[in-house]
């Protein structure tokens, strides 16, 4: 009912902050899916719907997931849709976190060099501020460091004392 409400509103003032609301509504509908596929449903939805700051988070959410359920071509699609911009200019999260995933697709490919490459790449995003705690994924770093590829992994991280904060120059 309510995705109808909105979906009626929408119509009589297609300008309206309704779509944004169909977009909370569906990204809701997403934290409570029951299956992954379901969530994946949602989450497309709801990328349609939001507004253009919001869709890189969504995006990275959506592409994630794909990667973990095994849809490595959509997680891709969706990595490079972070890349591209996702509705506007790329933010420094969605260079990072797309090359995190497209890293990931290519490790879980066997293209080790590839998923260096990515990792590199995410960890010099322009103006990436990872904040008090850091990367959340690091999934790749393992994923190379269990291949042998100690040295980009070395790489990353001295990568990121300038958009981790308040680390007191610490990794």
């Amino acid at each position: 009912l309510t995705i109808q409400l909105y979906e009626r509103a929408i119509e009589f003032d297609p300008n309206g902050m309704w779509k944004n609301n169909l977009s909370f509504a569906y990204q809701n509908f997403a934290r409570t899916a029951a299956t992954s596929s379901e969530k994946a449903a949602d989450l497309e939805k709801a990328i349609t719907m939001a507004q253009t700051y919001q869709r890189p988070n969504l995006v990275a959410e959506l592409s994630g997931l794909y990667l973990d359920t095994g849809e490595f071509a959509k997680a891709a699609d969706r990595a490079n849709d972070l890349l591209l911009g996702a509705g506007g200019s790329p933010s420094a999260d969605a260079i990072f976190n797309g090359n995190l995933v497209l890293g990931r697709v290519a490790l879980r490919r066997g293209d080790n060099k590839e998923a260096a490459r990515r990792l590199l790449a995410a960890g010099h995003a322009p103006n990436l501020n990872l904040g008090t705690v850091g990367p959340s994924d690091w999934s790749l770093v393992e994923g190379l460091l269990g291949a042998g590829d100690r040295e980009s992994v070395l790489t990353y991280l001295d990568s990121l004392r300038d958009g981790w904060r308040y680390d007191g120059g610490r990794i």
